[in-house]
């Protein structure tokens, strides 16, 4: 990648770039919230199935 000698060229480059950092942490970030919420998700799946099983447990006696 060459850098460009016009200075208005490299302050169009930097904005490019900046704007194409800022669009990936965005998108990181919204990546990282996904994330967050499947252990939450997860959790919650798990203690409804152990609920479900000591229920059918307790049936059966």
């Amino acid at each position: 990648m060459t850098t460009p000698s016009d200075p208005a060229l490299l302050r169009e480059e930097v904005e490019r770039t900046r704007e194409e950092i800022v669009d990936t942490i965005n998108l990181l970030r919204g990546k990282v919230d996904r994330v967050r919420k499947v252990p939450v998700a997860l959790i919650a799946t798990g203690s409804l199935g152990v609920v479900v099983l000591v229920i059918l447990l307790l049936r059966r006696r």
